[in-house]
């Protein structure tokens, strides 16, 4: 689906059904305007994200650009080691892109609280 100015209004007027909407998001979160709009839209966009009926992408540009990602994991991590590293799933953490991983995009690699994580084991809460 290719965005146009007319799918807002139609989204905000109600008449997008419910297969047109994760498309409509999907659009949204690709081009990062889901992040740029109102809040409603970056809200609605992680809840699609959370239920799986839309994805997050990783840019090959976040490490030159300096970007950053708000994720939460699924799980605690602890390293035994440093201590201080531990994650909780209750917390929201900061998360660049594992770009020295050997197929860091296709595996969605991120770098976070000290831990390597990969899709599947946090959620994306904005890019």
């Amino acid at each position: 689906m290719a965005m146009t100015p007319n799918d807002i209004i139609d989204y905000e007027t109600g008449e997008m059904d419910d297969e047109q909407i994760p498309a409509f998001f999907q659009e949204l979160i690709d081009s990062g305007l889901a992040w740029k709009l109102q809040g409603h839209y970056g809200r609605t966009a992680t809840s699609l994200i959370e239920q799986g009926l839309c994805h997050a992408k990783l840019r090959h540009t976040w490490r030159k650009e300096g970007l950053t990602m708000k994720i939460q994991p699924k799980l605690a991590y602890r390293n035994p080691c440093y201590p201080i590293n531990e994650m909780n799933p209750n917390k929201v953490y900061d998360a660049t892109p594992a770009t020295n991983q050997p197929n860091w995009q296709e595996r969605e690699a991120i770098f976070a609280g000290g831990h390597l994580l990969e899709k599947g084991e946090y959620t994306t809460v904005s890019p």
